[in-house]
């Protein structure tokens, strides 16, 4: 839940980060049981579903939908593009 509050506001204190890729043809839902339960247990989680092709389905930015599509990008492309997904997922996360 983006903005979602993080516990008693007048507590400030560190909490590990947990940010999830999804495998091969997988999505970010896939491991909500998994990411529902380190949340329960102090840590704030980031779930990022993949726009290069290995996403079961993923909305665009723009509104379009994409597939998995293994072909959409080379192995080299797939593995940059997941990487800067990663890195950007922290800059929506509460400093």
């Amino acid at each position: 839940i983006q903005d979602a509050p993080i516990g008693n506001s007048s507590e400030k204190k560190d909490l590990p980060l947990l940010i999830y890729s999804h495998g091969y043809g997988g999505n970010m839902d896939m491991a909500t049981y998994f990411l529902r339960t380190m949340a329960s247990k102090g840590m704030i989680v980031a779930a990022v579903e993949h726009t290069d092709g290995t996403a079961s389905s993923t909305v665009l930015p723009d509104g379009r939908e994409r597939k998995f599509n293994e072909y959409l990008m080379t192995g080299r492309q797939q593995l940059t593009r997941r990487a800067s997904e990663l890195l950007e997922a922290v800059d929506y996360l509460p400093k």
